[in-house]
């Protein structure tokens, strides 16, 4: 009879994040780990199987067939462990949870989370909504969210809702200017943004930084998603400022054509960092509590997506 080989639980989890995100660099950035650890553990689980999961040098990152062929074992692995835990250790653990998060958010980091969630403790149901941060946080003031993953400027004021019990950071990370070309400096055409509307972390962030250098702008596209203001800068309807996570996805999926970030040597002004907070509501259930250590733990250097 063959020696059975016990597989790493935790190998299993980076592979299938590194093939989600389709990057080393966003996989170790999530788990809080160097890109080297995130590598080794790779190496690790190849060797243990004695297969290759991924082309070498490949970008964006490529899975082989030996690797489609883990990933769906891996997932139903991964789904039964965590549909066992769920339910032998905490089967009182249902009911409906309510979720406010921004569009890019929800996109990079919530959506295959709350996903794993939900299929290991299927006696809960969510309802996620994304908005842009002033309306998320007015229908969590009005207590209409469980859980709120509200974004912020570092460098602004930091505001608390009145139903807030408390807010722990879950991420962060900088802002950055994408475009196709430097904006002339001393040009008297305002410069054309691609924004998210009025009420949003990067809206404010953006006008801020421009009023302070005294740059002229005019909105030229505005839209609640990440993608579609990425496609209209693609398209060169102007420039935009995004979270630098959701330009490294689009680029690694070679969907922005000659847009790139434009550095300090653009003359455009630095912009701040963002941070997202995750706020539990007064009151909210055992779903909503075990809901939220999840997505903390993940973000924060625990099991990752």
């Amino acid at each position: 009879m063959p020696l059975r080989r016990n597989i790493d639980i935790d190998l299993l989890r980076t592979f299938v994040s590194i093939v989600e995100t389709g990057s080393f660099t966003r996989t170790a950035a999530r788990l809080f780990r160097t890109q080297s650890a995130v590598s080794l553990q790779v190496k690790r689980l190849e060797e243990a199987l004695g297969i290759n999961a991924f082309e070498r040098g490949s970008k964006p990152v490529r899975i082989t067939a030996d690797g489609e062929l883990l990933l769906a074992h891996a997932r139903r692995v991964l789904a039964a462990n965590d549909a066992m835990v769920a339910q032998l250790g905490e089967p009182e653990v249902r009911g409906l949870v309510r979720i406010g998060v921004s569009d890019y958010f929800a996109t990079l980091h919530l959506t295959g989370l709350a996903a794993r969630f939900a299929r290991a403790y299927p006696q809960t149901s969510l309802q996620i909504r994304c908005e842009v941060e002033s309306a998320l946080e007015s229908r969590f003031a009005q207590r209409e969210f469980d859980l709120l993953f509200s974004q912020s400027a570092v460098k602004l004021a930091d505001t608390t809702s009145p139903c807030v019990t408390d807010a722990i950071g879950v991420w962060r990370e900088p802002l950055v200017w994408l475009g196709h070309e430097f904006p002339a400096e001393n040009s008297s055409v305002p410069l054309s943004l691609v924004m998210s509307p009025l009420g949003s972390t990067e809206y404010a962030a953006a006008t801020d930084a421009l009023d302070g250098s005294g740059r002229a702008w005019q909105i030229s596209y505005s839209s609640y998603s990440s993608q579609v203001l990425q496609a209209a800068v693609a398209a060169g309807l102007g420039i935009a400022a995004l979270p630098r996570s959701a330009v490294e996805l689009r680029y690694s999926n070679g969907a922005m054509g000659a847009a790139r970030v434009l550095g300090s040597d653009s003359g455009l002004p630095a912009l701040p960092e963002i941070e997202v907070k995750m706020h539990r509501r007064e009151g909210a259930g055992i779903a909503a509590q075990r809901l939220g250590d999840f997505i903390a733990s993940a973000l924060m250097g625990g099991e990752g997506h």
